[in-house]
């Protein structure tokens, strides 16, 4: 059964540009990874410090492998961009179209 994972981040005042890049590059390599069905970045349309990654994956695994393909270095940029923790978690797919 397919998994969606739902990541939630907001950027530190002034950083929201740096932040997109940032995702942007790690929503590209996730893109990538066996079992990634999709991987959208998607930013606030009334506050630009705001984005989710919304993620859908064959199943958790697939999506636990895949977070240690991303680089150390880009998850501690990414960190020192942040206003507080990212927010997530794993959700069922209780309808498809």
């Amino acid at each position: 059964m397919a998994i969606a994972r739902i990541n939630e981040f907001e950027s530190r005042e002034g950083k929201a540009a740096d932040l997109r890049e940032l995702l942007i590059s790690v929503v590209r390599n996730v893109k990538s990874s066996p079992g990634c069905r999709i991987a959208q970045l998607l930013q606030d349309t009334h506050y630009a410090g705001r984005f989710v990654v919304y993620e859908l994956w064959d199943d958790e695994a697939s999506h636990r492998a895949a977070t240690h393909t991303i680089p150390r270095d880009l998850i501690q940029k990414a960190m020192a961009l942040l206003a507080g923790p990212p927010k997530s978690g794993y959700y069922r797919l209780e309808a498809e179209e």
